[in-house]
């Protein structure tokens, strides 16, 4: 199983862009849905790589 961590620096928070997916200028909850979103892609292409083998 592989770890990876994923850091997140926030650092402006006066964007009103809501198509900018620069992390630093997201509010904590959807800092957290991106996490998640992309934890779960990486779970996903863990498990493809760990099928293949």
């Amino acid at each position: 199983m592989k770890t990876v961590k994923i850091k997140v620096d926030v650092r402006r928070e006066n964007c009103n862009c809501d198509f900018c997916l620069d992390v630093r200028c997201k509010k904590p909850e959807d800092i957290r849905e991106i996490r998640n979103a992309i934890e779960n892609y990486l779970v996903l292409i863990a498990n493809q790589e760990e099928g293949q083998q």
